[in-house]
């Protein structure tokens, strides 16, 4: 598990989201948009 994602649910995060892509050589990267779309308005 990445120490982000465990710092996120020590705190009490709800939702963990993470975003999976492959490269073409067979890579896999996690990604993450800045500002997801979901995200509420503040």
């Amino acid at each position: 598990m990445l120490e982000s994602s465990d710092a996120g649910r020590v705190a009490g995060a709800d939702v963990l989201e993470k975003d999976v892509r492959s490269t073409q050589d067979g890579v896999c990267l996690l990604h993450h948009e800045d500002h997801p779309s979901f995200a509420p308005d503040k």
